[in-house]
């Protein structure tokens, strides 16, 4: 058992360092983040907008066809 967690201590992450906050970076990677998530987004909603729509069609096609 000892043995199985010195292997564990091994691996475990090292305590970080305390560092003095840097309110710029943090304002900067906020901003970054807050763009990748609107890109994102719009892709998303483009993404259900455009299968919405070929499944508008599908149902049109289907009926066509049934009828």
């Amino acid at each position: 058992m000892s043995q199985l967690l010195s292997e564990l201590a091994k691996w475990a992450p090292k305590e970080k360092r305390k560092q003095s906050l840097d309110f710029r970076s943090e304002r900067r990677n906020m901003l970054l983040l807050n763009a990748t998530s609107v890109t994102l987004f719009n892709n998303l909603n483009q993404a259900i907008c455009v299968g919405t729509h070929s499944i508008e069609h599908q149902k049109q096609f289907l009926i066509f066809n049934v009828w």
